[in-house]
């Protein structure tokens, strides 16, 4: 599947405030949060993500195209998925999850709110391999 136009929301006082509110949760075993909102008509997208490094990577390597957790929101009917359930058909994709671990985030959860247009997607991630 080709997808669109990844946007990353990374004004530093809308990252800041996101920030507060992820650790006003009080999760201790979630490491990372994001949100994101999805055209499905033009299969574009944008996110908001909590861990610096890893929206830095995201963005300066361009990962978004390959990215088979977004790939797998674009395409999988479910409302929920984790990352270990998602099959790497790409080379590129395979680097894109091998990036995640390198920035603290070994598994994650994906819940989606589909509709028509847009989508809306939380996603949790957790330094533990297993969840």
């Amino acid at each position: 599947m080709k997808l669109g136009k990844y946007t990353a929301l990374d004004r530093q006082d809308l990252i800041a405030n996101f920030k507060l509110y992820f650790n006003a949760l009080e999760l201790p075993f979630m490491d990372y949060f994001a949100i994101g909102v999805q055209d499905t008509i033009h299969k574009t997208s944008t996110s908001l993500m909590s861990d610096d490094n890893w929206r830095k990577s995201f963005k300066e390597l361009h990962l978004a195209e390959d990215d088979h957790v977004r790939k797998a929101s674009f395409s999988a009917r479910v409302n929920h998925f984790s990352f270990d359930e998602i099959d790497h058909h790409t080379s590129a994709g395979r680097e894109v999850m091998k990036q995640r671990p390198l920035n603290g985030i070994q598994n994650g959860l994906v819940f989606m709110r589909r509709s028509l247009t847009p989508n809306f997607m939380l996603t949790l991630g957790t330094g533990f391999k297993h969840i």
